[in-house]
């Protein structure tokens, strides 16, 4: 028996089973393509006119704001945008976050705005179809092993697209609409390869990255790749609340101008935002983050820790201090959404997932004609006999 014909069968039934599920990732895919953008735009909107000729709030007076609204919080983060002088966003441990007006200290929101939930939720949906307890284990199985499903389709899929004879019209037809494709079936099967190749590669990577969020030992194998042992991921630091006897500290503010000329000093100041993370013990520990890029891009992301008490610089971290295998992994979380490579490579994922969406549709539509239609045929043809 011929490879082909085994790979075309196990290809089309594949894409009817796994199909749908492909097509709700793909769609919810498309819907993310510019979430940080959105979530940015839509927090802009909550923002209220500069107040001008009147000083801002010190980042001690916004701790104050920030302690009076969540007493029993621990851990503060304040964050400053660079595009943005309209408000500050403030975070207290996990609870939801704060857009304060950074002139009269205002709070302009509280929580996700309506955008940012939308996404949340398209996210949820995308990962694990939104399911929550127990029932989101079954869900993340379910798009993990369809997941899988996508890359058989995507590598037995490029082999099948390969023409057995080889000339300039045939690649045409696979690589470019063909405007005289009139029938539904010859413009499906016309789009189903030019999408294909054009979508291939992008999809390939979103596609294995993917397999490292749903599978442990593809989160083995990069780390593996370097020699090194799973490493897991880290969530800030723990000694912020480090106990402090002295005299005399630095001022939240104090701290926060010394991060600034500290990041400077070392070629960093053209950041896009920059935030703290304290507790506002007097004298504890406070660690700065400044990112160069709206997020996503973590070799342009900064990480800063300073003394409370003299403002001296404890700790300085870069991207390129990360291993190798950890600086894979991190670059895997972003290389999925395209975000690594900026604004341009959102734009390719979201294009490939747009690709994959017309994929599965004529995919499927071609699996119809192939498989159901034909059954239908048969049966009227036997009813009609038997009358």
């Amino acid at each position: 028996m011929q490879a082909r014909p085994v790979l075309f069968w196990s290809h089309l039934v594949a894409g009817v089973l796994a199909g749908l599920i492909i097509l709700m990732m793909s769609v919810t895919g498309v819907i993310l393509t510019y979430e940080r953008q959105i979530v940015g735009w839509a927090e802009q909107s909550h923002a209220q006119a500069t107040a001008k000729g009147r000083a801002a709030l010190s980042a001690d007076e916004l701790l104050a704001i920030a302690r009076e609204t969540e007493p029993q919080g621990k851990r503060v983060t304040l964050t400053y945008r660079k595009d943005s002088d309209s408000f500050v966003k403030i975070v207290v441990d996990r609870n939801p976050q704060l857009l304060v007006d950074p002139y009269t200290g205002s709070i302009l929101y509280t929580g996700e705005t309506g955008a940012e939930g939308f996404l949340d939720t398209v996210m949820y949906v995308h990962r694990w179809f939104a399911l929550s307890g127990d029932s989101r284990a079954t869900g993340r199985a379910v798009t993990g092993f369809a997941n899988l499903m996508f890359l058989f389709l995507l590598v037995s899929g490029i082999y099948l697209w390969l023409p057995r004879i080889w000339n300039r019209a045939i690649l045409k037809t696979r690589m470019v609409f063909n405007p005289r494709a009139k029938t539904g079936k010859a413009r499906d099967y016309n789009w189903h390869h030019v999408f294909a190749f054009w979508s291939f590669i992008p999809l390939f990577f979103i596609i294995t990255t993917a397999s490292v969020f749903y599978y442990p030992w593809a989160n083995e194998l990069v780390f593996g790749v370097y020699g090194e042992e799973v490493q897991s991921r880290r969530r800030g630091s723990d000694d912020l609340a480090a106990p402090v006897a002295a005299p005399s500290f630095r001022s939240q503010q104090e701290l926060l101008s010394l991060a600034k000329a500290a990041l400077i000093a070392r070629g960093v100041g053209d950041w896009e935002s920059i935030s703290m993370q304290t507790t506002g013990a007097p004298g504890a520990p406070v660690v700065f983050r400044a990112d160069r890029s709206i997020g996503g891009q973590p070799s342009k992301a900064f990480n800063l820790k300073l003394d409370g008490i003299d403002g001296s610089v404890l700790e300085w971290g870069t991207f390129a201090d990360n291993s190798p295998g950890r600086r894979a992994r991190i670059n895997i979380r972003f290389l999925h959404t395209g975000e690594v490579l900026g604004f341009v490579g959102q734009t390719v994922a979201g294009l490939a997932s747009l690709a994959a969406c017309l994929m599965v549709w004529t995919g499927l539509a071609l699996a119809w004609r192939r498989l159901i239609r034909p059954l239908f045929r048969r049966g009227r043809t036997v009813a009609g006999t038997e009358s």
